[in-house]
């Protein structure tokens, strides 16, 4: 996987516990943790994210990962501001996007109208090809 950069806006973050190796550029999804938040522990210590990279994953991210890590490692993850994936088919500027989490590498991105029942992730800035890299204004 190429390694992603902060382009101009982070935007929102959180994070999370990985219940397993999550690299940073990936669409990640929370899941239900054992932990409970009480007065001795932080959120972030009961959040707990894995891989958005099954079919239906799509409707279920929460963010893209910036940080890696692997289980039990505290990962920041994105929901709002600019960030560069892979394009799945061909995008054009303007077009309302969702994760494609049937990628291996849970990091691109295709066309929301293409896909009943889509969660919009965000909406694209630039024109890519099928695998080129394309910003992506996050909305989650």
């Amino acid at each position: 996987m190429v390694a992603r950069m902060n382009l101009t806006d982070t935007g929102a973050t959180f994070s999370a516990l990985a219940q397993e190796t999550i690299s940073g550029g990936q669409f990640v999804k929370a899941v239900s943790g054992a932990t409970v938040l009480t007065t001795t522990n932080a959120l972030d210590n009961v959040i707990e994210i894995m891989l958005a990279d099954a079919v239906g994953d799509g409707t279920t991210t929460v963010g893209v990962a910036l940080t890696t890590g692997v289980s039990g490692d505290r990962v920041t993850v994105q929901t709002n501001g600019i960030h560069g994936f892979y394009a799945a088919d061909a995008i054009a500027a303007g077009a309302d996007v969702m994760a494609q989490t049937v990628v291996a590498s849970a990091d691109a991105v295709t066309d929301a109208v293409f896909v009943a029942g889509s969660k919009t992730i965000g909406h694209v800035l630039s024109t890519g090809a099928s695998g080129q890299l394309v910003l992506v204004k996050l909305t989650l």
